[in-house]
């Protein structure tokens, strides 16, 4: 992405950031709205703002499931990863089949050097996801490294961790209405569409020719 490019998204995920904190003024215990605020500020980088919500969320929820990953996701950012594991397994503990908790997990894992810990969980979960290309993908990274012998830290191993990072790492699940795939798709902040509906003209941020539709994951 070029500086232009991230400039502009960036100042969109600004303008839905503002436009979240206020529809909150209006409905603060609304979780939909909170996770949605919570995403944005981790898009931007703003982890504090994002993981303060995410908490708000789970004090009164304390299973919900969203709120989980997207914390797990936004510690895993910062390094923190003996806690994010551990609400990656909470997620997994109440729904095994959970792809993106089984993906965050995986990713964490192969971080703290533990191979063969995340081989295990890989496994697993592509017994539920056979076909997950994202799972795949990760074992195909982390069957990479075996086969090198490496050791945490060794020059092979640490390449085979940074390739996977941003793609497996990129695991918050499927919410409707994530403020990312909504820029992502040139979508307004506000601008309300059904799941799998086609993005009217008048509703793009800046690219009338595109011909995308919301994703129906």
């Amino acid at each position: 992405m070029s500086k232009a490019q991230s400039e502009t998204l960036a100042r969109h995920y600004r303008e839905a950031i503002k436009i979240l904190r206020q529809a909150l003024q209006e409905h603060p215990e609304d979780t939909a709205l909170q996770l949605e605020l919570g995403r944005a500020y981790l898009a931007m980088r703003e982890d504090g703002k994002a993981q303060r919500l995410f908490g708000e969320i789970l004090k009164k929820e304390p299973r919900n499931k969203e709120a989980q990953l997207d914390l797990a996701r936004s510690l895993a950012y910062q390094r923190r990863y003996e806690r994010s594991d551990d609400l990656y397994r909470q997620v997994l503990t109440a729904d095994p089949s959970n792809e993106a908790a089984a993906i965050g997990l995986t990713s964490n894992l192969m971080h703290e050097g533990r191979s063969v810990d995340a081989a295990r969980i890989a496994d697993t979960a592509l017994w539920y996801h056979p076909n997950s290309l994202r799972l795949l993908e990760s074992k195909d990274r982390i069957s990479s490294g075996l086969l090198g012998g490496d050791e945490p830290g060794s020059p092979i191993a640490a390449n085979v961790i940074s390739a996977a990072t941003d793609y497996i790492n990129d695991s918050a699940g499927n919410h409707s209405w994530r403020v990312m795939e909504r820029l992502e798709l040139g979508i307004k902040p506000g601008v309300l569409l059904s799941r799998g509906a086609a993005v009217p003209e008048d509703a793009r941020l800046d690219a009338p020719d595109r011909t995308k539709e919301w994703p129906g994951r």
